[in-house]
């Protein structure tokens, strides 16, 4: 499954990644960014933008960390 997650101190709204998790828009997740782990929240599941490799998340920090509603 791939999902868009948003990142804090990016220039980007948000970054796409693989996944076997079972992820939640809210979700508060660590990802690969550039030579680093950084948390970025999940704003979709089920993406279907057509995108080459995709790196995966690598956990869940915490599930329904910001309510969809504000985002």
């Amino acid at each position: 499954m791939k999902v868009d997650v948003s990142l804090p101190n990016t220039k980007l709204d948000y970054l796409t990644y693989d996944t076997n998790l079972k992820l939640q828009v809210g979700d508060l997740v660590s990802v690969p960014l550039r030579n680093k782990i950084q948390n970025g929240i999940v704003v979709q599941t089920g993406t279907q933008r057509d995108v080459g490799y995709l790196k995966p998340v690598k956990e869940l920090v915490a599930a329904a960390f910001i309510s969809p509603a504000l985002l």
